[in-house]
């Protein structure tokens, strides 16, 4: 049958009749918070709109989707998200569009052929062929989030169009976007835990923003042009990789990094250096590990009042002139690091 406006809150994980089901637009909800599943095959005729913002029971549609000859856009306003485990097909290179705040997951073996455009909200890809083989991917403000079932590297697939907004989850994983991305004013934010490895060339001009877990370089452009300012929120890494960093991004730091290990570590034996001039937002510190860290940057390092620690095991050096006025600046002795320094070029007081 046909779906406009409506509410499946009469339907408790079982199918309507025996039919498929054509959404050919409108809203589709859960009764209150509960939970519905859906086991019809569903064909779309038009855009679709999953919860109205009362209704947020999480709704789940356990058959194949077919989009037709049209990129559909999947709304999804629930609280509870929207999973679709049936595989979701195309007559064509059409895909999908997702909008809304909520998680839509992807779970299928989905065969569909155009691109997918994550404009707001969040996309979890929960299997192999989440988001397809093929079809351009385009940031317009919402989040790729990975899962156990799928750290691919879809970077190749990537929109280099203007101002990207470049959102990955890692989400407790490990992933790697080995093509660059050079999108003109275009963003990367890191969030969730686990690390992301960024090994292209980039060029994306709008900065970097590391929200949680560990942003690792491995690239000298790995941040993006020269002028796109970089920033660790609390609690987040920025792992240098012993990489010698050649673009001079602006780097905010806060925070003493993932269980105090430092908020810019290096964790490879090879030295690394960071070229951009660091500010502090907060109390904070870098901790090399098992190899050096240069700050290599001539200008001053500012922070009004707030405290810079320096540790690691093989020290470091830092050419910056630190003049953060009344803030302190503390050298972390870890046991295996006694005999190394690390070279204060220049301290304001």
């Amino acid at each position: 049958g046909n779906a406009g406006s409506g509410s499946v809150g009469s339907i408790t994980n079982s199918s309507v009749g025996t039919g498929t089901l054509i959404f050919n637009g409108g809203t589709i909800s859960s009764d209150s918070l509960t939970a519905r599943t859906i086991n019809n095959a569903i064909t779309y005729t038009g855009d679709v709109t999953f919860g109205d913002g009362t209704n947020n029971g999480a709704l789940t549609f356990a058959a194949a989707e077919a989009l037709g000859a049209a990129t559909r856009t999947l709304t999804v306003n629930t609280t509870g998200g929207v999973t679709l485990s049936g595989i979701i097909s195309s007559t064509g290179a059409y895909g999908i569009t997702k909008a809304g705040t909520g998680t839509l997951t992807l779970t299928g073996n989905n065969s569909y052929t155009g691109g997918t455009t994550i404009n707001a909200g969040t996309i979890n890809i929960g299997s192999a062929n989440a988001i397809s083989t093929s079809g351009t991917i385009t940031f317009g403000g919402g989040t790729l989030q990975h899962s156990a079932s799928n750290t691919t590297d879809y970077s190749s697939r990537f929109s280099n169009a203007a101002s990207q907004a470049y959102n990955i989850d890692t989400n407790g994983q490990s992933v790697t976007l080995a093509t660059a991305l050079t999108s003109s004013g275009g963003t990367l934010t890191k969030s969730g835990s686990g690390t992301l490895t960024l090994s292209g060339a980039n060029t994306y001009s709008g900065g970097t923003t590391i929200s949680a877990g560990t942003l690792k370089v491995n690239n000298a452009t790995a941040l993006g042009a020269s002028g796109g300012a970089a920033s660790i929120t609390s609690g987040a890494v920025l792992d240098l990789n012993g990489i010698t960093m050649t673009n001079t991004n602006a780097l905010t730091v806060n925070g003493t990094g993932i269980s105090s290990g430092g908020a810019i570590i290096n964790s490879s034996s090879t030295g690394a250096t960071y070229a951009g001039l660091l500010t502090l937002g907060s109390a904070s510190s870098i901790i090399g590990g098992t190899g050096t860290i240069n700050i290599s940057h001539a200008g001053t390092i500012t922070g009004s009042t707030f405290g810079l620690t320096l540790g690691g095991a093989q020290g470091g050096t830092i050419s910056s002139i630190i003049g953060t006025g009344t803030g302190t600046l503390k050298y972390r002795v870890e046991p295996s690091s006694l005999g190394q320094v690390v070279l204060i070029k220049h301290l304001q007081i």
